[in-house]
């Protein structure tokens, strides 16, 4: 999860910087930094699949990332080592630029730049349940896929109680929901709160009354 969040980050970086230069304003910039703007929507799992569906909007993420990083590559090497400020002066000055950079914005699905296609694979068949010649359950994914075209995400149950125990701080240690959701957030991840306590009950970690939402008890599994 590290590696397949790590590299979306980036992407979702890249997105933003273009957005910034197009909107003049660094509002969205500073709400992905501080992690306002998650990384995947995690969408209440009683939402028809259609509608939780993660796998377009990652490969769109990539997509547009990485053709915003082409492009600022590109202004790079037509001016030189300027400072991003300088840079993004120059660009805005230039209709040419903001007509080519906002082209990358209007049909990200026209955006099929070098590498997208690895990229997007490398996240995410990192995040996706794995396929086991036993026909077992992987019990430590974040997302299922549950066609050709539609995956949610629908942790396993390894996967709470890793993220969970973490959010204890140490072996048999305790927490509460308010303090793991934190943890989630940190990771670009904001879970709707029912979903979270269900994960919690089925893994046998949450301890008190769903009633409290965030105030609900957390046990480490290790």
């Amino acid at each position: 999860m590290a590696f397949s969040m790590g590299f979306l980050w980036e992407m979702r970086y890249y997105g933003s910087i273009g957005h910034w230069i197009l909107g003049g304003s660094n509002d969205r910039l500073e709400q992905f930094l501080d992690g306002t703007i998650p990384l995947i929507p995690w969408v209440d799992s009683s939402t028809p699949n259609s509608q939780r569906n993660v796998q377009p909007i990652i490969r769109d993420v990539v997509r547009q990332g990485i053709a915003v990083r082409e492009f600022l590559r590109d202004q790079q090497g037509n001016h030189g080592d300027e400072l991003l400020t300088d840079a993004v002066s120059i660009i805005r000055s230039n209709a040419q630029s903001m007509s080519e950079l906002e082209s990358l914005f209007v049909d990200i699905r026209q955006n099929d730049a070098r590498g997208a296609k690895t990229m997007y694979e490398s996240i995410f068949y990192s995040l996706r349940e794995r396929e086991s010649s036993d026909g077992g359950q992987d019990y430590y994914a974040l997302i299922r896929k549950m066609s050709n075209r539609t995956a949610v995400i629908s942790p396993g149950v390894e996967w709470i109680a890793l993220m969970a125990s973490i959010a204890c701080g140490n072996p048999g240690g305790e927490a509460n929901l308010r303090e793991l959701n934190a943890q989630l957030n940190q990771v670009g991840l904001h879970p709707p709160v029912h979903d979270l306590i269900h994960l919690l009950e089925i893994a046998g970690l949450a301890n008190g009354s769903a009633d409290a939402d965030e105030g609900v008890r957390i046990q480490s599994a290790y």
